[in-house]
């Protein structure tokens, strides 16, 4: 782990992006500690400008910017987390299960794949979300199944690379269970291409579910997010414009900064695709 930190470090992207990320992670996590109850409400105080007691003002209803910029922050994380390993575990066991099985079971899935994949990413989750509802399990779970078949690809086209090799076609001779040599000796090899997708699609879900929570599909208030935050501000921009500028611009880095390190362990962990 440190020399693959030692490494990206050493490119610039690398080193601006693990700045960012780093910067916006212990934002999230020191936020909520060094300011106020992000839901304390104070009438009194409402659409204040930066100051000593609110260093990023507050909203229309007197709630601190800082710690809700925090906590939303951390939701967005969080959510972008557990959407991602919901989805690299289910697409890199079906995709592992397709490029072993061959055949129709390849076909049938991969014609799954394609036709989820043809629809753009938040369209697809517009319609889902419209469909089931919005509770945060439903929304992780749909949100999960929208990135799904990206991964799905992904491990399929390394586990048809690999299951003519010698190694594989050692094990199936000694008679050892289909599943034991897909979870054993494919999924190591097919494990680096899938961590790499997964830091290259934080962004995305990141920008997702800011843009759902924006149209009240996400995360609904008064829980903080940094597409509740935005939506805030817009509503008072006249008034009070660092509502959305702060969260914009923490919104920004958390893309870039996770953009720019994705790329980076792209062309370390997976060199080829990256030629």
């Amino acid at each position: 782990m440190t020399r693959i930190l030692a490494r990206i470090w050493n490119g610039p992207g690398g080193r601006l992006g693990l700045t960012l990320s780093a910067a916006v992670v212990l934002f999230a996590l020191l936020g909520p500690l060094l300011a106020p109850d992000p839901d304390l409400i104070d009438v009194l105080a409402r659409l204040e400008g930066p100051s000593l007691a609110h260093p990023l003002g507050t909203d229309n209803i007197g709630r601190d910017q800082l710690a809700r910029l925090a906590l939303g922050t951390r939701t967005a994380f969080l959510y972008a987390l557990v959407i991602i390993a919901i989805s690299a575990t289910a697409g890199s066991l079906f995709g592992i299960a397709m490029g072993m099985a061959g055949g129709w079971a390849d076909r049938i899935g991969t014609a799954v794949f394609d036709i989820a994949s043809a629809f753009p990413p938040l369209i697809l989750a517009f319609g889902l979300i419209a469909l089931y509802g919005s509770s945060p399990a439903i929304f992780i779970i749909l949100v999960a199944v929208v990135f799904t078949p990206s991964f799905g690809r992904t491990a399929r086209a390394r586990t048809l690379s690999l299951r003519h090799q010698s190694f594989i076609e050692a094990e199936q001779l000694l008679g050892l269970p289909p599943w034991r040599i897909m979870l054993v000796h494919v999924l190591p090899n097919v494990l680096p291409a899938v961590l790499v997708m997964g830091s290259m699609l934080i962004p995305s879900v990141i920008t997702i579910e800011a843009g759902l929570s924006f149209l009240g599909l996400g995360v609904r208030p008064p829980a903080a997010s940094l597409g509740t935050i935005i939506k805030d501000g817009y509503q008072f921009l006249n008034l009070s414009p660092w509502i959305a500028l702060n969260a914009c611009l923490v919104l920004a880095a958390a893309t870039l900064g996770s953009t720019l390190l994705g790329e980076s362990l792209r062309r370390i962990l997976d060199p080829k695709s990256a030629a």
